[in-house]
């Protein structure tokens, strides 16, 4: 089965993921690492004012469909 959800950012960008329930926090950090050079280590997700650890699944972090998942990293980073 699988969720779609929303990463949003600090500065007003959006990445519309759909998932199997099963991927941890790290596989979308690493996710992210490839298409967007962000490295892992640089990378905090934030859901429920809590963030979101690596070993995590989609699954343990209550996330559903329409889910945002607040995304922040160093601004030095271009998202785009």
């Amino acid at each position: 089965m699988e969720q779609s959800f929303t990463l949003r950012t600090l500065y007003n960008y959006h990445l519309e993921l759909n998932l199997n329930l099963f991927i941890t926090i790290k596989d979308i950090k690493k996710y992210v690492f490839e298409t967007k050079g962000i490295p892992i280590k640089k990378q905090c997700m934030i859901l429920y004012g809590k963030e979101l650890k690596n070993s995590q699944t989609i699954e343990e972090c209550n996330i559903s469909n329409g889910t945002i998942i607040n995304f922040a990293y160093p601004a030095q980073y271009n998202y785009n």
